[in-house]
């Protein structure tokens, strides 16, 4: 004030500030703000801008387009977790109904990324959000891009507030049914794997409410967020009771768990469902995208196993979805590989110097990769064969197949172990899968087998899925269509099941009467019929025909087949002739459906082979009655 009255001088006023301690302090205290204000402009966005139920409505908005595009033999569940995280970091925090910062609405925006990642009718084509963040429409800088996934490695969902324990001890929960839209059902909880008899604990802390359909729910003490439990023994809780964080609260009455989490919305004054699986530190989902025109073609030494298993499994009345979840897990641990060896990997389906060296050590793991063996110290024998069967079970099938006078990698051998040699608990588990007595879609059936049979919950699970799921759809290919898989033997699996007496050289050469072409495939079923005293006409015209040739000429046809039957293919089906069809003989019906052809003209076409398949599905097939 005297400066600027004039009274001193700058210096002598620059001269006392220098000496007053009340100075100093303003000094510091302005200091210590700006380096505040310095270091909060240093911290990036959160991961996730949008609040509870803003996330949730995008989620279920995505969903939805997973919803109303599965049809046609095709089903969506796109991985919605980097859609979340990308739209976050473009455009904060938006609302589905809204209009987003570049002026277009949001849904349409999600509508047109959805699109991208999966493609149009009729051919789709799926790919990431990884992969669509590096170039075109939806590129981030490079910068953006490295921000964004520092903050989704850091933080991920942990940002929203009201994180949950895991209801049973796991570093990985595992989702067979997620939050969202189920064609035109909205499905506002997940359901999670766990086992009858599990200990469940609970995922927060509040207040306990029982009530008699097998539910707890348990209320924070803020009454902001309520998570609901259900298929739980109640008999330890009481009405009332508080609860802590991952303490005990019951044990789960089946195979999976039902969670629904509620948050209070402070704006509508009323408790709204939000997805449960944003507040656990971390989840995996078995709900994977098929498609229907998914072709995979599998190697020729796999398919070897994998046909072996199948028509095993087949004769035996298991289901097709049980068995490639089989498939599914041996494929990702082995590689569907008899001779496999764990940690040799460059000798596939042979025994090799390697794994000769290895059997002699007694596939002791440390004796073979002793680095190996440090890293997993629980591991004292080396897995081997389709199963990769390790340490007492690995000895098992090494006696099982010294029993048999076989070598243990004998691949027919080892489909014989598992079923009847294996550990007690192992043959239940794989019954159990191969029958689908725990669950009838894929991704259930083989994260369980994963868990009770592999023992090694969550361990690539996408990957099994996947692979599961090729195999599904080549199986499934070759029952309706392009690929059956014939042999001129019996399947070893059918030994014993032929009821009828088998085919004789005149089911070759020919019985009387026979005019169709020699060597074709109505020739042979002519033959096989006489043979069983069936003497059916010599005018059915092609294969295909026979189903309207035969009913026109008074026999019985039926959608459903019978040891004795005549089977005619309508063109294309099976592989049969785009033009002609097919006719084969039914030889054996499988509890399931499935059942057991002779035929001619498959394997080396006009050389008059006879030949066995096992066809899965009745479509597109008559079945004729012998009998007049």
């Amino acid at each position: 004030m005297n400066l600027l009255r004039g009274k001193i001088s700058p210096k002598e006023a620059l001269k006392g500030l220098a000496h007053n301690p009340v100075v100093w302090l303003a000094s510091l205290i302005l200091f210590l703000v700006l380096m505040i204000v310095a270091a909060a402009a240093d911290v990036p966005n959160p991961s996730i801008k949008q609040n509870d139920f803003e996330l949730t409505d995008a989620w279920v908005e995505m969903t939805k387009l997973d919803a109303d595009h599965s049809k046609d033999g095709n089903q969506f569940y796109t991985n919605f977790d980097g859609v979340m995280f990308y739209m976050n970091e473009k455009f904060d925090d938006y609302e589905v109904n809204g209009v987003l910062s570049n002026g277009q609405p949001a849904k349409t925006y999600l509508s047109d990324l959805w699109t991208a990642l999966n493609g149009k009718a009729p051919n789709y084509e799926v790919t990431t959000m990884d992969d669509l963040e590096k170039k075109g429409t939806y590129a981030l800088s490079s910068d953006d891009n490295s921000t964004m996934n520092e903050m989704i490695r850091e933080m991920g969902y942990q940002v929203l507030d009201g994180q949950l324990a895991f209801p049973y001890a796991t570093d990985n929960l595992i989702i067979n049914r997620r939050f969202g839209y189920e064609g035109a059902d909205l499905h506002q909880s997940i359901e999670v794997t766990t086992s009858e008899n599990q200990p469940i604990v609970a995922p927060l802390s509040g207040k306990v409410t029982v009530n008699s359909n097998q539910q707890v729910t348990i209320e924070n003490t803020n009454q902001e967020e309520k998570v609901s439990l259900q298929k739980i023994d109640t008999s330890r809780l009481t009405n009332g009771q508080n609860i802590t964080s991952s303490a005990l609260i019951g044990k789960s009455l089946a195979s999976t768990l039902e969670i629904t989490l509620q948050k209070y919305d402070d704006e509508t004054k009323s408790w709204k469902r939000v997805n449960p699986a944003f507040y656990f530190p971390k989840v995996t989902y078995t709900q994977m995208t098929q498609l229907a025109a998914n072709d995979y073609n599998p190697d020729s030494s796999q398919l070897a196993s994998a046909q072996a298993i199948y028509n095993y499994a087949m004769a035996h009345g298991r289901t097709l979805n049980g068995i490639c979840a089989v498939l599914g897990n041996y494929q990702v641990e082995g590689n569907l590989d008899p001779t496999a060896v764990e940690t040799i990997y460059d000798e596939p389906f042979k025994m090799g110097p390697k794994k000769q060296a290895a059997q002699a050590a007694g596939f002791a793991i440390e004796k073979m990769d002793a680095a190996y063996a440090a890293r997993y110290p629980a591991i004292k024998e080396a897995g081997i064969g389709l199963g990769q069967w390790t340490n007492e079970r690995d000895i098992a099938l090494q006696a099982f197949a010294k029993a048999q006078k076989k070598p243990w990698y004998d691949g027919s051998l080892q489909i014989q172990f598992a079923t009847t040699g294996d550990s007690p608990g192992a043959i239940t588990a794989l019954n159990n899968t191969l029958q689908g007595k725990v669950g009838k879609d894929l991704p259930t059936l083989t994260n369980y087998f994963l868990t009770y049979w592999e023992g090694n919950p969550g361990d690539k699970i996408s990957e099994r899925i996947q692979a599961a799921q090729n195999w599904q759809a080549y199986f499934t290919r070759a029952s309706s269509g392009s690929s059956g898989k014939s042999d001129v033997s019996v399947p070893p699996e059918y030994a014993g099941k032929l009821t009828e007496p088998a085919p004789n050289e005149q089911d070759v050469t020919g019985y009387p009467g026979n005019n169709y072409a020699l060597n074709n495939c109505t020739w042979y079923v002519y033959n096989r019929e006489y043979q069983l005293g069936n003497h059916i006409p010599a005018n059915l015209g092609n294969g295909g025909q026979w189903g309207i040739s035969a009913k026109a000429a008074g026999y019985a046809t039926s959608s459903t087949p019978k040891v004795g039957d005549m089977a005619s293919f309508s063109p294309g089906t099976d592989g049969s002739s785009s033009i002609y069809g097919h006719v084969a003989f039914v030889e054996v019906v499988n509890p399931d459906g499935s059942f057991l052809v002779s035929e001619m003209n498959v394997v080396d076409p006009g050389s008059g082979k006879i030949s066995y398949r096992v066809i899965s599905s009745n479509a597109g097939i008559t079945f004729i009655d012998p009998t007049k």
